[in-house]
């Protein structure tokens, strides 16, 4: 092979001549090329490029590989000349194989096209030898055999009876029989170990076509290329064949080995589960992808190749990607793209975390972007929900803390209120402005009991029950909430399962869904309650971090209203963010649903487009426990007098001394206690039984209520109590659940709220 060669390229597409010469440099060929794409700049470039190789697509707009290969055979014969195609079916390889083509080599197979080029150069010379042992013949009969023998290809003349009449040197060898048992065998015989000519045989299709015929074949471990060309006489009557086998062994171990790594890279760029793509330098079109590329995309990877980004995004998201892909070229750096938001076909917006890498050549210029994108879209949305969670906790924390201060101090202003209303006569000017007080309290009571409800620190009192009762008991009071503009549909599951959940607080989740989805129908509409048993998955846990996978009992609420956008359901649970216009709510109606939901164990979603409604789902874990039976009814209280011994342990003093003045103007002797240390010296042996209650707080510094009574209960002494407060604590209070059986009293409370429980509690067995 020449140090350098000059190769004519007849190619329309500069891209595709771009990476044939990539191959033809990795096979570390050395050469000049010329790419042309008309019949003109062929013919001229024929004759002055003077090319040792011919590199032709099959088909051109203006010009086609199968003319320009029979103008070579007819002015130039000498050159070889491969066809390289798109797609070529065996009927057209054959077509041009027999037209006088030294190969073809397929587009997507480029990897071939070296050792191709190192074939067709090699036939050229195995040709030329031939010639030279054709010449030979003529020479004496000793220099004749002196240069048969010489040559290093094996060699031999076949009559037309199949039977070899010479061979050199090299063929002995090849076939590893002294020429005495060459001469006069058939070939079949001796190439193939038959009787007969194998199907297909070359010597008889050139008998027929008279024209060269190429084979290839094994013999032990060695693969062999064989031509056989005709020998005619001065009148063309063929009178034998001239064979030239050449050992092609070596390069069909190259090629061997080079089919078997690229079939290993594909297996592994194949099984990458990372989108990989590469990009040509100048025009950045995709001439690959992988698998996960065409399963995150929506698009084959026929549709993909030869393609830009403009093909399959608007303009702007196409510009974003492109601009990257030049950033990365000029700098010829690795670039790291944390997150970009690409449209798919059927996925929707997917977030990618990218890599592009520069592919330089020797001389360091860009011939390449390999992209490779893994798609953190899932990974991104449980972060968000993470901070989202760690912010509502954090908000929970905040407004528990609030919540519980508040209430002490309201506890103490409704309180001594009601102590004065009672005192004041009603025609005093003062009863009016106090009566005002105490309500003002007890709508701020209200308030701190939503922001209680949304920390996830009020007191839930659950039992097992059936949802769809609940609905039932609620439909007169939904009619009257909804208004008769707006239907109200319920599809409920026969068989749902039970929950165990607050049924006070179940109610003012769907209460509060209900009035905000009234809001969102001005105009009128259709509210639709559903029930259903459902499971949720480890596929959903992980996409809602929020949630376990089990069994649960889903309750959905949902409009066809007005709907909301993406940045209003990121705020909607949040305490005091409200759409309504200003004085018309809160804005505390969904997170209290927020907080009963999560302080009951249960996990909440909601789907909304603006336009098309919204749809709360409410998910509650099943429990396999059954309904109880009903509560006994609570006997009637005739009067909330009495004369009983009780001891009031609060830390604050305000609250510890109106529910001391308001139990003693009930007529009950009273002791008091800032703290369970302090409440502790009353039940010393010698006054053991002389409290018949003790009203305790359960928030206290250094000994909680809950801790007080344990410590009572260890002593043996089983004094009644009744419990009072507006915040939870672990020790009686377990993540906001009272143990079964234990008397509770919410703060803020009024007096006349005092007197009823404690009257009951005393009453009780």
């Amino acid at each position: 092979m020449k140090n350098k060669l000059n190769i004519l390229i007849l190619e329309d597409v500069a891209t595709d001549a771009e990476l044939i010469e990539l191959e033809l440099r990795k096979e570390k060929i050395a050469f000049s090329s010329k790419r042309v794409d008309t019949k003109t700049d062929f013919l001229r470039e024929l004759k002055d490029f003077n090319p040792d190789l011919i590199l032709s697509d099959y088909m051109l707009p203006q010009f086609d590989g199968m003319t320009a290969l029979w103008l070579v055979k007819e002015l130039a014969p000498s050159i070889p000349f491969i066809m390289v195609t798109g797609s070529m079916n065996e009927e057209t390889a054959v077509e041009c194989l027999k037209a006088g083509a030294a190969d073809y080599v397929i587009k997507e197979h480029l990897a071939r096209i070296g050792p191709g080029v190192r074939a067709a150069l090699e036939n050229k010379q195995t040709r030329e030898k031939k010639e030279k042992a054709e010449k030979a013949l003529r020479l004496s009969a000793q220099e004749w055999q002196t240069t048969f023998n010489a040559m290093s290809d094996g060699i031999c003349i076949i009559g037309v009876e199949r039977k070899i009449r010479r061979a050199n040197q090299t063929m002995t060898n090849i076939l590893k029989k002294p020429l005495s048992e060459i001469l006069g065998h058939e070939c079949n015989i001796l190439l193939h170990g038959t009787s007969k000519p194998i199907k297909n045989c070359p010597f008889m299709r050139m008998r027929i076509s008279k024209k060269r015929e190429i084979f290839g074949f094994q013999k032990g471990e060695h693969w062999y290329n064989c031509t056989v060309d005709p020998i005619l006489d001065k009148t063309g009557n063929l009178i034998g064949a001239a064979w030239c086998l050449s050992d092609i062994t070596e390069r069909k171990a190259a090629e061997e080995a080079l089919r078997e790594s690229e079939e290993f890279l594909t297996v592994i760029v194949e099984n990458i589960p990372n989108m990989i793509f590469v990009k040509d330098a100048k025009e950045h079109r995709f001439i690959r992808f992988n698998k996960a590329g065409e399963e995150l995309l929506g698009y084959s990877r026929k549709e993909l190749i030869g393609k830009t980004d403009y093909d399959f995004f608007t303009k702007d998201e196409a510009e974003y990607f492109v601009n990257k892909d030049r950033e990365v070229l000029k700098k010829e750096k690795i670039k790291d793209i944390p997150e970009e938001i690409i449209q798919t076909r059927h996925l929707g917006k997917r977030i990618l975390h990218t890599k592009k890498i520069p592919i330089l050549d020797k001389q360091r210029k860009p011939l390449y972007l390999l992209g490779i994108s893994e798609d953190i879209t899932e990974h991104k949305n449980l972060e968000d929900q993470l901070i989202k969670a760690q912010k509502m906790e954090a908000i929970g924390r905040l407004t528990g803390g609030i919540a519980h201060d508040f209430n002490n101090i309201l506890t103490a202003i409704i309180g001594f209120s009601d102590y004065l209303l009672m005192k004041l006569d009603k025609n005093d000017f003062s009863y009016t402005y106090l009566k005002e007080i105490s309500e003002a309290g007890k709508r701020a009571a209200s308030l701190t009991h939503q922001l209680l409800a949304f920390s996830r620190k009020q007191i839930l009192q659950p039992s097992v029950l059936n949802i769809n009762i609940m609905i039932s008991d609620m439909d007169k009071m939904l009619h009257r909430i909804i208004g008769e503009d707006i239907d109200l549909v319920t599809n409920l599951e026969p068989d749902l399962g039970n929950v165990k959940i607050d049924p006070s607080q179940i109610e003012q989740v769907i209460m509060n869904l209900a009035v905000n989805a009234k809001d969102a129908m001005s105009q009128g509409g259709k509210l639709t309650i559903e029930t259903a048993n459902v499971y949720l998955d480890e596929e959903y846990a992980r996409q809602h971090s929020t949630v376990e996978p089990g069994h649960y009992v889903m309750l959905a609420v949902s409009d066809n209203g007005i709907g909301m956008d993406e940045e209003t359901q990121d705020k909607i649970f949040e305490p005091f963010f409200s759409t309504k216009e200003k004085d018309k709510g809160t804005g505390l109606g969904l997170s209290t649903v927020y907080g009963i939901i999560k302080q009951s164990g249960g996990g909440v979603g909601v789907y909304s487009e603006p336009g098309k409604g919204t749809s709360f789902k409410i998910y509650f874990p099943r429990v396999m426990e059954k309904i109880g039976l009903k509560k006994a009814t609570k006997p009637h209280i005739q009067s909330i007098q009495g004369t009983e011994a009780i001891l009031v342990v609060e830390d604050y003093d305000l609250v510890r001394e109106m529910v001391a003045n308001s139990l003693k103007t009930l007529g009950y002797s009273i002791l008091e206690a800032k703290n369970g240390e302090d409440a502790l010296r009353y039940f010393k042996k010698e006054r053991k039984q002389s409290i018949d209650l003790i009203v305790t707080d359960i928030v206290m510094p250094q000994m909680s209520g809950g801790e007080f009574i344990k410590k009572l209960r260890g002593k043996d002494i089983n004094t009644k109590v009744l419990l009072i407060s507006g915040y939870t604590d672990n020790s009686i209070v377990h993540h906001g659940i009272l143990d079964e059986g234990i008397p509770y009293l919410q703060k803020p409370f009024t007096m006349n709220d005092l007197g009823k429980k404690v009257r009951e509690v005393l009453d009780s067995a």
